[in-house]
């Protein structure tokens, strides 16, 4: 009852400029942890098979294996905005499949053939700030978009 109210009360008043947004990032990156995790034991693996005195000729006898295993220890890194993209999206209250989308659109090798103001456009570049900035934004207007939009034009 009132101590509860009085908690967060206290919470909010004393709490940090910055814990809003602080919190925000940390939800957008808290759920990779465990992909990046198993990304560096894969590769930790990885290093442990090619050396001789370890594992023998085991690098040398089963190439396609350590190749296959390596493209399973960098695959977050490859899709890494698109999971970004899609948690930001999911944190700032809009659709996670078009968070997704736009970080897709960022990455796009599509983008090289732009220009904007005289310059080639650079797919990646920016990386996860500019995905986080583009999604942010995107949630933005589509939370406006809701409000100015007919129920039945809602997916």
């Amino acid at each position: 009852g009132d101590a509860a109210r009085t908690k967060a009360q206290a919470k909010q008043k004393y709490a940090a400029p910055m814990s809003g947004a602080l919190k925000k990032l940390a939800d957008v990156f808290i759920p990779l942890i465990p992909a990046f995790i198993a990304s560096g034991l894969i590769t930790g693996i990885i290093n442990l098979l090619k050396r001789p005195d370890i594992a023998g000729q085991l690098a040398v006898d089963y190439p396609n294996a350590l190749g296959l295993l390596a493209i399973f220890g960098s695959a977050v890194f490859a899709i890494m905005n698109i999971l970004v993209g899609v948690n930001a999206a999911r944190v700032f209250g809009g659709s996670q499949a078009m968070g997704g989308v736009m970080a897709g659109i960022l990455s796009s090798p599509a983008l090289a053939q732009i220009t904007l103001f005289g310059e080639a456009l650079q797919p990646g570049r920016g990386g996860v700030i500019a995905v986080l900035l583009v999604v942010a934004l995107m949630c933005w207007v589509e939370k406006r978009l809701r409000t100015l939009l007919p129920e039945s034009v809602e997916l």
